[in-house]
């Protein structure tokens, strides 16, 4: 019941009920005899997630959904939308290369059974190729899209053609067209939501690449903040970063912790070195493995991955 109210409220964009009727019915699958329904429960629950921009928290949910997926038979569940999933939020969360391990994997699968090529999954894996520099495999998939394509009454299909065209001319160096393409599409309602996150990330690019920074800024800006609505997000989403504790690469050490403790607090490297009596070079060497294991970009990140992991006690 609780999966079936979180799809009525998933197709009526009301993505904050969605995910409150899926918290629960995440609950009551937890056990191995519901295996198949945690698989699927897991991942709707990524994809609502990153509709509402919560990228941090939606990976994990893909990570655990096809980990799942892979000791499951076929039995009717398809590799497809899981692994569209983890390779669209890693584009998201700007992580290009690392997408790429599963876009082969993908085109594996759309290989196989070309009756599956969905127009997401298509894109996806267009975006990848083109983020990694493979310009011929970026053409066999808009080829294989613009193959497969149905008429559908939302546009969806149409939209992801323009944009993988947009994204192969973006990856030869051509730029004028992409902006223009990237701008239309962010301006059509009907557009999906990944599909304008996709188009302001290019634009992004291609602004910077023309030297105009500020444009580039408020791009990304665009693509980071599209479908986020933040109070209302926080207070559905904290019982899943409660749950979902965010786990380093590998175990901070003692001294990692106390650094970060004491960063989180406001202090500075020379300040920390002093208290602990070492050299702040030293310092900044045990933040540069902190920001590795945490995936972070600088100590602020950090710090609030730290919080939201549970990892320092004190805040």
């Amino acid at each position: 019941l609780h999966n079936i109210s979180s799809l009525v409220y998933w197709a009526m964009e009301e993505h904050h009920a969605a995910l409150l009727h899926l918290r629960k019915a995440y609950d009551l699958v937890r056990g191995e005899d519901f295996i198949y329904r945690r698989c699927v429960t897991t991942a709707n629950i990524g994809v609502v997630l990153m509709n509402m921009g919560e990228f941090e928290l939606a990976l994990p949910m893909f990570r655990e959904a096809w980990k799942i997926r892979q000791s499951l038979s076929e039995s009717g569940i398809s590799k497809l939308s899981y692994l569209a999933n983890l390779i669209s939020c890693l584009l998201d969360m700007d992580r290009a290369e690392e997408s790429l391990q599963y876009a082969h994997l993908l085109k594996e699968v759309v290989e196989e059974k070309p009756v599956l090529c969905l127009a997401t999954a298509l894109h996806t894996l267009c975006e990848s190729y083109c983020m990694n520099g493979n310009i011929t495999l970026a053409q066999w998939c808009l080829e294989k899209q613009l193959e497969t394509a149905l008429p559908e009454s939302n546009g969806h299909s149409e939209a992801y053609s323009k944009l993988n065209y947009a994204l192969v001319l973006e990856a030869q160096n051509n730029d004028n067209e992409p902006m223009s393409v990237g701008k239309e599409l962010l301006s059509t309602d009907s557009t999906p939501l990944f599909a304008k996150r996709t188009a302001a990330r290019m634009l992004s690019r291609v602004c910077h690449r023309k030297g105009q920074f500020s444009d580039s800024r408020k791009w990304k800006q665009f693509a980071s903040e599209c479908g986020r609505e933040k109070i209302l997000t926080e207070l559905v989403i904290s019982p899943i970063r409660e749950y979902r504790s965010i786990t380093p690469s590998s175990p901070l050490t003692d001294q990692e912790l106390t650094c970060l403790s004491l960063s989180a607090k406001g202090q500075t490297s020379t300040d920390i070195a002093l208290k602990l009596g070492i050299k702040p070079r030293t310092v900044n060497f045990h933040f540069s493995k902190v920001l590795r294991k945490l995936n972070a970009m600088n100590r602020q990140e950090a710090i609030a991955k730290a919080v939201a992991g549970n990892l320092l006690k004190e805040f």
